[in-house]
């Protein structure tokens, strides 16, 4: 939490001393989550301290490590921010009720709701959906026809595929976050627009892959609920909601949307736990909030340990390499090729997402790429053509990457194989689907020029 205040207060109000604190109490954070994280997560704290290390002594290193000490602070405000509106989603009725809701569609339409669904619930909720929705399926599935095998692989790819689309578009989303970083020249009100034009080709893209592949053979017609889609339209408008405030407020403090969302998110998601109370009065409700809030907050927080460490050294290693990226050798390099921005543009996507296969996550690899080409115009390349192959990229790797966190956790709900959901299962949407993008690309890159 000093952490966040002081990333919000160093960021909108221009204190170098709060943004200090913040880097502080992250790495004091991390000290005291050390013997608790697991294997991977330490692994990766071990990576940035070696960067770190090495460094420290080449020459300008405390510019350079200051800057990468500001982007991990950075992440770690925004993850616990965020963690507000997960901890209220966690128990909230109407992703209750939005499970149960898609787990009894019938088999024509469950894929496609399944997905719809947890694409909206993955925006206030990032991978958190998949243990939310994945406990529905477990529960509920078997009623809808969840017991077969092949119908919940369905669904679970359904689920996979449509948290995958939310990072395509979602100002919510680590995405978003990296690729605004990265990309100083894109503004957020043009390639928000131009995401989600994205994203629902993909999840059209999806749709008709398991219409042609799958079939929900064995499976019992489920119980007809009357109303049954009516989570879906209460989600939409909580969504909503949460976006509107958001923009509105980014606005009204005059500051960029990232930092809007740091401001944001555990407001709302304190006023979500309100909500949730309500029948005790406004006054009972507030304290039924803060009291939950204390008592979970020594798990909460703690419990995102994990994911801090992961996404702060990635930030702090992804940061240290790109400032000692020849910039003027890469573009020496790429200029005389004289690739068309559409060409340039599919291959640096194409790049993310095969990064990933080797246990490359895309925010090393944006961050990196970011860093190498900080003027697109250079390469003929609009600002929102290059935000959309980051985020389009980013989406196809975490949808099949085996060390991506939304496949790692549908990988222990499942019980599966992570290599087995992210290259098997989802290999023919990940192939077909960086052609897509490809394709795309291009027609955008026309579009724009």
């Amino acid at each position: 939490m000093v952490a966040t205040a002081g990333v919000a207060i160093g960021r909108i109000g221009g204190s170098a001393t709060a943004l200090t604190v913040a880097e502080v109490a992250i790495l004091v954070y991390a000290l005291l989550e050390a013997p608790r994280l697991h294997r991977g997560a330490r692994i990766m704290a071990g990576a940035a301290l070696a960067s770190g290390a090495l460094t420290a002594f080449a020459a300008g290193a405390g510019p350079v490590l200051l800057a990468a000490l500001d982007r991990v602070a950075f992440f770690a405000a925004l993850l616990t921010g965020l963690a507000f509106l997960r901890e209220a989603g966690l128990t909230s009725p109407l992703l209750s009720r939005v499970g149960t809701s898609l787990v009894s569609q019938a088999p024509g339409l469950r894929y496609a709701v399944v997905s719809v669904g947890s694409h909206l619930a993955s925006i206030v909720l990032n991978f958190g959906v998949m243990p939310l929705l994945g406990s529905a399926f477990q529960r509920d599935g078997s009623a809808a026809g969840g017991g077969c095998p092949r119908v919940r692989r369905r669904m679970n790819l359904a689920l996979l595929r449509g948290f995958a689309a939310m990072t395509m578009w979602s100002p919510l989303s680590l995405s978003f976050a990296v690729t605004i970083a990265s990309i100083r020249s894109v503004e957020w009100e043009h390639l928000v627009p131009l995401g989600m034009m994205m994203a629902a080709l993909f999840m059209v893209f999806g749709w008709v892959l398991d219409r042609a592949t799958g079939r929900d053979e064995g499976a019992s017609p489920p119980t007809v609920v009357a109303g049954r889609l009516s989570p879906l339209r209460d989600l939409l408008f909580l969504v909503s909601g949460v976006m509107l405030t958001v923009i509105v407020a980014s606005y009204g403090l005059a500051t960029s949307l990232l930092d809007a969302v740091i401001v944001c998110s555990p407001v709302l998601g304190i006023a979500w736990l309100v909500v949730q109370s309500w029948d005790g009065g406004a006054m009972g409700a507030v304290g039924a909030a803060f009291r939950r809030l204390r008592a979970r907050s020594p798990v909460m927080l703690p419990s995102y340990r994990n994911e801090i460490v992961i996404l702060g050294g990635a930030s702090f290693i992804g940061t240290v390499i790109a400032a000692f990226v020849p910039v003027g050798a890469v573009q020496d390099a790429l200029v005389p090729l004289s690739l068309p921005p559409g060409v340039l543009v599919v291959l640096l996507a194409w790049t993310i997402i095969v990064a990933g296969q080797f246990g490359l996550g895309p925010l090393i690899v944006v961050t990196v790429l970011g860093a190498a080409i900080p003027d697109p115009a250079v390469y003929g390349v609009h600002p929102l053509l290059l935000g959309c192959a980051f985020m389009g990229g980013w989406g196809l790797a975490v949808g099949s990457a085996p060390v991506a966190a939304g496949i790692l956790t549908l990988s222990n709900m499942a019980g599966v194989r992570a290599s087995t959901i992210g290259r098997q299962w989802n290999g023919p949407y990940t192939v077909l689907g960086a052609v897509l993008l490809a394709g795309w690309l291009v027609l955008l890159d026309l579009v724009l020029a």
